[in-house]
């Protein structure tokens, strides 16, 4: 099943979706607002973002978009700025950022697979694995917690990196990160 989510006007989700199919969040759609207390989307199929639109929560707490077992986060067409706020993104699947900037805002969990294109980047206050990374600009800023960066491109942040290195770490990444132990 496929669903369009279109039109300019901001929408508000007051029920969760649960998405095994295709979800087109498309490039004429306004942003979308929570109004629930719980996961507001479960996603194992394809979460399409088209737009550079704002995917926020209601403040009072903070809901979770999870990204579970086959499910694909792709943001894609669109060039600037689509922004996950007060929402917790989970993901154990897989994030595409192909075009624009990823922006996600309030934390969340990742064992899963994230690439960042070329012309693509990803702004995460949370813990990520980046995987299969050969171009693109990363920023995990604020990180806290563990996380294992698999790299063949580059890594911006603003904390050091601690734990152990698979394979050789560059001296220019340790230096940028405020070394490594």
């Amino acid at each position: 099943a496929v669903l369009n989510i279109g039109t300019a006007a901001a929408k508000t989700l007051r029920r969760q979706i649960v998405n095994q199919g295709t979800v087109n969040w498309q490039a004429t759609s306004g942003n979308i607002s929570t109004d629930a207390n719980n996961t507001v989307v479960s996603n194992t199929g394809l979460f399409n973002i088209l737009n550079d639109a704002t995917f926020a929560g209601d403040n009072s707490t903070v809901e979770t978009f999870s990204n579970t077992g086959t499910g694909i986060v792709r943001k894609s067409t669109a060039t600037g700025t689509s922004t996950f706020s007060n929402v917790a993104f989970n993901n154990s699947g897989v994030v595409e950022v192909l075009s624009g900037t990823l922006d996600i805002t309030d934390g969340g969990t990742s064992s899963g697979r994230v690439t960042v294109a070329a012309g693509g980047t990803l702004i995460a206050s949370s813990t990520a694995i980046l995987d299969n990374v050969s171009s693109g600009s990363h920023n995990i800023a604020g990180s806290t917690g563990q996380a294992i960066y698999d790299l063949t491109g580059t890594l911006a942040t603003d904390k050091p990196l601690t734990g152990t290195a698979a394979g050789p770490v560059p001296a220019a990444l340790l230096a940028a990160s405020g070394g490594a132990t």
